[in-house]
């Protein structure tokens, strides 16, 4: 019978402390990394939006090489 106790409050231990590393998780993720992940991806989408606008037209960079004379486009 004591044996039987002891398993039920080892299970019901462990139990609350899953309870507890997934309530740190949630807490951790909600607080701290899904807003640092909602900062980089607005301040990407900002400067995607720019890249976008900008005038700049990336067929028209044109790179020469060292020794030979030959161009290469990029």
């Amino acid at each position: 019978m004591l044996n039987w106790m002891r398993w039920g409050v080892a299970g019901i231990a462990l139990l609350n402390l899953a309870a507890m590393v997934s309530l740190v998780v949630a807490y951790g993720w909600h607080h701290r990394l899904k807003p640092r992940l909602d900062r980089r991806r607005g301040s990407r989408r900002a400067f995607e939006r720019l890249l976008v606008q900008s005038s700049l037209d990336n067929h028209s960079t044109i790179r020469e090489s060292g020794n030979t004379g030959e161009r290469w486009e990029w």
